[in-house]
């Protein structure tokens, strides 16, 4: 059994491995094949890697999830404020185990990554999946903020879907369900069927920096006043200022900017005017501005998730075929020397802070 202490470590390192695999296989040609091998046989794979973690106090929030299972398996009570995540946790908790439960989890975080990626990238589907599941803080969401991580793999798929707005609509209902806070970026995500200029969400973005930088911190007070008659505990980390590395974020603010710098220096003229990419761009743009807005308070790295979960997707969309939908033609473009340079650079950045400047949080 691997030692709770070296999950994470280890888990990189092994994706350390499958980024030169997969190069490796790419410049012999074989892209179509091993995309089709690696779609499967990887899923599968963080499903039993993520899942069958022991419960400890390494992964955090696992172990506060596995007491309330227990409590739900005893008493019939569940306390967590969404909904859904509620009747998953009690269905489950009158008919199997808290491992089995965990296991599922794992699947409810993985596949809808893997089944919207395919969704709009078909063949080329691992290529996204690949600069996913190797992002900064993939894994933490994972094993520790578990809600969170299965409500934004959900969003995601709803935003792959987007063009068939039932099912836009009953994943984002899905999503916020599981968590609530993943209503911020599903509402930026719908208003950009209205408004897609990439210019006027970057020009928000540099509003808040500006206003937060300046403010420090009046953002998250302001917020917590709004949503002073909620009961959710959440709420109560926006007036907890300096706390867990609360403050001015330049690492986190230089790590958010790069799917812009992405867009306007290696994208395509074609990438740029798909409106798909464009909400998507817009909508990363607008949430991460909502973070922004609370910086200063304690535990932001919750809210920077909201936006984060979009990035890896964002980096590579441009050099990676898609397989269009009813407002974009597909695109049959592919770069694997760009595709290379942004995935190498991401991974470096996790690598970065997982291993060397965060590697106990």
């Amino acid at each position: 059994m691997i030692p709770p202490e070296q999950y994470s470590f280890i888990f990189d390192h092994m994706m350390l491995a499958l980024i030169l695999i997969t190069l490796a296989s790419y410049t012999q040609g074989g892209v179509k094949g091993f995309n089709r091998l690696a779609g499967v046989a990887v899923p599968i794979f963080l499903i039993l890697y993520i899942g069958t973690r022991p419960i400890s106090v390494v992964f955090v929030d696992m172990v506060t999830y596995a007491q309330s299972f227990e409590i739900a398996a005893n008493t019939g009570n569940v306390y967590y404020a969404d909904w859904l995540f509620n009747a998953l946790m009690l269905g489950m908790s009158q008919v199997t185990t808290v491992d089995v439960f965990f296991v599922v989890c794992a699947i409810l975080y993985v596949l809808p990554i893997a089944a919207g990626l395919a969704r709009r990238h078909g063949g080329a589907a691992f290529s996204a999946m690949l600069a996913t599941i190797t992002s900064f803080s993939f894994f933490t969401y994972g094993v520790n903020g578990i809600r969170n991580g299965i409500a934004t793999s959900i969003l995601l798929a709803a935003f792959a879907w987007s063009d068939r707005k039932f099912v836009f609509i009953l994943l984002a209902v899905a999503a916020t369900g599981t968590h609530s806070s993943v209503a911020v970026p599903a509402l930026f995500y719908f208003l950009t069927f209205f408004n897609q200029n990439i210019v006027l969400y970057f020009c928000l973005w540099l509003a808040t920096l500006f206003f937060t930088f300046v403010t420090s911190g009046t953002g998250a007070v302001f917020i917590s006043n709004l949503l002073s008659s909620s009961d959710d505990s959440r709420v109560g980390y926006l007036t907890q200022i300096g706390e867990d590395k609360g403050g001015f974020r330049l690492d986190f603010v230089l790590y958010s900017i790069v799917p812009v710098i992405i867009s306007y220096s290696w994208a395509k003229a074609h990438t740029r005017q798909d409106p798909f990419y464009r909400r998507l761009l817009c909508s990363y743009l607008a949430t991460n501005s909502f973070w922004l807005l609370v910086m200063y308070a304690a535990y932001s790295n919750r809210f920077s998730y909201l936006s984060w979960f979009m990035m890896p997707w964002l980096i590579v969309y441009p050099f990676i075929p898609n397989k269009g939908g009813a407002n974009h033609t597909e695109s049959k473009h592919w770069d694997v020397n760009k595709f290379t340079a942004m995935l190498v650079g991401q991974f470096t950045l996790t690598y970065l802070f997982d291993i060397i400047i965060y590697p106990n949080r």
